[in-house]
């Protein structure tokens, strides 16, 4: 999909889903991956605009049982500087991918591992970080984060076709993916990733 400025949303679509000869069509649900660190951010940015967080804020108000929480700040976090290892990298994370992990499990995997470096003195980029992001919106706004991505993002533009996915509504995706030419199965459950990659959407949305 492609907006054009005064024209309005071109929408398209090719190619079968994978399970099926069935078309793709432009409201077929797709999980969006790391884009959703997008809808991350701009919930962060918009409780920071109301008050209610700071940038400097350092993640131990929230969260005290992470590697340097004392020193991580929410701007960290968000540039991915905080020095936390991604969870994937983690070698038994990556022989269970498929099994639903929660926010908290793939927190205390990363933290089995030392921070890579200081916070704020490099960048790797981390969706631990990200995740930690999720938990401090959930804090922060008493809503779950799929009740935050519907409250402040999805209701107010009218998205009525993006979901945060969980093991409740896994059954919308129903597509797959190529290597080489050939449909395989994702190795990952698509709920793990969580604020770092847990929402999926239709070309429409």
């Amino acid at each position: 999909a492609v907006y054009v400025p005064g024209e309005g949303v071109w929408k398209g679509v090719a190619g079968s889903s994978g399970y099926s000869d069935a078309p793709l069509t432009t409201n077929t649900y797709f999980p969006i991956a790391s884009s959703s660190k997008i809808y991350t951010a701009a919930i962060i940015m918009h409780l920071t605009d109301s008050g209610q967080l700071n940038s400097d804020d350092n993640i131990e108000n929230w969260i005290s049982d992470v590697s340097n929480a004392d020193r991580i700040s929410l701007e960290n976090l968000l540039r991915h500087q905080s020095g936390l290892p991604t969870f994937e990298a983690i070698q038994e994370y990556f022989e269970t991918q498929s099994v639903y992990h929660t926010p908290d499990q793939l927190i205390e995997l990363a933290n089995r591992i030392e921070p890579h470096f200081a916070p704020g003195t490099n960048f790797s980029y981390s969706n631990t970080g990200f995740v930690l992001l999720g938990k401090i919106i959930e804090a922060v706004s008493e809503r779950s984060y799929a009740e935050a991505v519907r409250d402040y993002i999805t209701d107010p533009l009218q998205l009525t076709q993006t979901v945060v996915l969980t093991e409740d509504n896994l059954d919308i995706i129903n597509v797959r993916e190529r290597d080489n030419g050939a449909f395989v199965n994702t190795p990952e459950h698509y709920a793990n990733p969580f604020s770092a990659g847990a929402i999926a959407s239709t070309p429409s949305d």
